[in-house]
């Protein structure tokens, strides 16, 4: 079975990520925190299943796409830690746009062969994400 490290590396910056956002705007913290909380755990799932050598159709693995997004993480990551100023609105903004990117890459979409109870998790997952997109859009509303 191929590395799923860049899947996993995927879910795992943006909970860093939404955990710094959590530090920097306090009075969101807890909303941050428990998005941060999911991603962690999504992360945890991917090594799992990994571990278990679950079966992958690895003819749509797309690791370039992952990548770019993992990319595009780290570049906000860097802008964040060098001090520049990023507003709430821009923080929501760029977490709509990472959740968005796992929903529209069809991220889970090569774990469909696997067994029943893999797929029930990966199915919890898609849908926690379809969640944090419409919470942090909901947000995003009431910053307006």
């Amino acid at each position: 079975m191929r590395d799923l490290g860049v899947y996993t590396k995927k879910l795992t910056l943006p909970h860093d990520l939404y955990a710094f956002f959590a530090e920097k705007y306090p009075e969101h913290a807890y909303f941050w925190m428990a998005i941060a909380n999911d991603e962690k755990h999504h992360a945890q799932f991917l090594e799992d299943i990994q571990s278990k050598n679950t079966e992958v159709n690895e003819k749509l693995l797309n690791t370039r796409q992952v990548q770019n997004s993992i990319d595009h993480v780290k570049s906000i990551s860097k802008k964040l830690e060098s001090g520049e100023e990023f507003t709430i609105l821009q923080a929501v903004s760029a977490a709509i746009n990472i959740e968005n990117s796992i929903v529209e890459m069809n991220f889970f979409k090569p774990f469909d062969l696997s067994p029943e109870d893999v797929l029930k998790s990966i199915e919890t997952i898609r849908t926690e994400t379809k969640g944090h997109y419409k919470k942090m859009k909901d947000l995003k509303d009431s910053l307006r």
